[in-house]
């Protein structure tokens, strides 16, 4: 299940998050998140994909609810961006350049704190994305870059 049609109670956070698998293209990902609708024994979804390439998707729409972390209840306050990776498990220039730009655009929108635009690690404990987790340096430097 991708969806619950419930809406956010409030935007407090951005999300980021990875796509876990370096083989996964943003095609197959979009395919594998939309087929989960057809089903109601995995919940997951998020509100945007990023491809290695850049381009984004907004799969859910930003005053939805997704199932984007395991906890039910910080789902309703939750913008996620999934980020697909490249073979070193980090995000591509592309990638990080269409993140800056769709973050900034979110922080403006919704008033959020650049405080609170934080990894799935930080507001989970889902090590996730591993890459920026390990190496905490590289997404303090795409922070950097959000105005």
């Amino acid at each position: 299940m991708t969806r619950c049609l419930c809406k956010l109670k409030e935007v407090r956070y951005i999300l980021i998050k990875d796509f876990f698998s370096k083989k996964v293209s943003l095609d197959e990902e979009y395919s594998y998140i939309i087929n989960l609708e057809s089903q109601d024994e995995i919940y997951y979804s998020v509100h945007f994909l990023i491809g290695v390439d850049g381009k984004c998707v907004n799969i859910i729409p930003e005053d939805e609810v997704t199932y984007s972390t395991r906890n039910i209840e910080l789902n309703y306050y939750v913008i996620s961006i999934e980020c697909c990776i490249n073979e070193n498990g980090e995000f591509s220039l592309q990638t990080i350049d269409t993140l800056i730009k769709l973050i900034n655009f979110l922080k403006k929108k919704y008033n959020i704190s650049k405080d609170n635009i934080l990894l799935d690690n930080d507001l989970t404990g889902s090590r996730n994305p591993i890459f920026y987790v390990d190496n905490r340096y590289k997404f303090l430097e795409i922070l950097e870059k959000i105005s």
